[in-house]
């Protein structure tokens, strides 16, 4: 009798509560996101140096020192060579390359022409090499990926490209679950060609403005595309592609309603929300995972000193500083690097 009525009691109170979400999704998900904030402030993850992930940091220091962004692609040409030259495993930018740079020789030359009239200019600056194609190359050299992320329909800079790795789904795919977008701002033809990997640097915030959790899977113009994190672990491995595993195929299929449940990327399998998002738990920002990208890129910078940070590691790019407005509030920080948030979030999988 006990046993029975425990059941019912179970089926009484899902009952309910699937009722509420349905009725009321929004509250029920701030009072979640509310307790869980409380378990992340009481047992923030604790932070392992060991982790083989690494940033290097566009950071105040290196605007000062090295002028403010966009860099010519020449000088990032050069830090992703280095990178590799140091042994990182993977090299991935939290950066938007969505236009050809402005600063290579013959963008200045058409500039200067169109104003001045003086073609011999454009005729010297012709025999320069082109900022976008010495990146590129250094991109080819190494395991690289790019970032691409959603824009509205008319604000991308052209159709969507295709995934450099595929995203096999078991079960049929949850369409209506998924993190959608019309359109992308995505790298130009000659970088992304030359990049090893393609993924999404959308992350989520609540009503609240927090994030707690980034799409590992999203749908731009109907195309599948992983997450920058995603495709930082698939490359890191030398995978072929990613699975997605659904609810469907979990007999997990309840009301008919298919949703995503996990990820799988090489031999590393990851927990997905109703949304196919990853729930990131957070960490405290700590000393000696972050080298402030001037180190590399200065005057007198001493590589064989910065090796052991790079060695064997995958390498996130991106930057702290705030005039570049990368700044995401956690439930334990107002101002988190969005680039230190994608670095949580390979942390957290290759941890398990």
């Amino acid at each position: 009798m006990i046993t029975r009525l425990t059941w019912l009691a179970g089926i009484a109170v899902t009952t309910i509560m699937v009722a509420l979400y349905s009725a009321a999704p929004r509250p029920i998900e701030q009072a979640r996101d509310s307790v869980q904030d409380i378990y992340q402030r009481a047992a923030p993850r604790e932070r392992d140096l060991q982790t083989p992930v690494h940033i290097d940091d566009i950071d105040e220091v290196s605007l000062r020192a090295l002028g403010q962004r966009p860099w010519p692609r020449k000088e990032l040409a050069e830090l992703t060579d280095r990178l590799f030259a140091l042994g990182a495993v993977a090299v991935g930018f939290d950066i938007l390359f969505p236009e050809r740079d402005r600063t290579s020789p013959a963008a200045v030359a058409e500039n200067w022409e169109r104003f001045s009239g003086d073609r011999r200019v454009l005729e010297r600056f012709a025999e320069l090499p082109d900022h976008d194609a010495l990146f590129g190359a250094a991109l080819g050299r190494g395991v690289t990926v790019l970032a691409l992320a959603g824009a509205a329909r008319g604000s991308g800079n052209g159709p969507v490209p295709e995934p450099k790795a595929g995203i096999a789904h078991t079960g049929r795919l949850p369409v209506a679950a998924l993190t959608s977008s019309e359109a992308a701002l995505s790298p130009i033809v000659p970088l992304r060609e030359a990049a090893t990997g393609l993924g999404s640097i959308s992350l989520v915030s609540g009503s609240d403005g927090i994030t707690r959790s980034v799409p590992m899977v999203a749908l731009y113009d109907g195309v599948l595309m992983p997450a920058f994190t995603a495709e930082l672990l698939r490359v890191a491995q030398g995978a072929g592609g990613h699975i997605l595993r659904t609810s469907e195929a979990s007999g997990q299929l309840s009301g008919g309603v298919i949703l995503p449940v996990a990820m799988r990327t090489g031999a590393l399998e990851y927990p997905l929300d109703e949304n196919g998002h990853f729930r990131i738990h957070a960490a405290r920002l700590v000393p000696g995972r972050t080298t402030s990208a001037t180190e590399f890129l200065g005057p007198d910078a001493d590589l064989a000193s910065l090796r052991p940070r790079v060695e064997g590691k995958i390498v996130l790019v991106g930057s702290s500083a705030q005039s570049l407005f990368d700044i995401r509030s956690t439930p334990l920080s107002a101002n988190v690097p969005g680039v230190h948030l994608h670095a949580d979030i390979v942390e957290q999988i290759i941890a398990g």
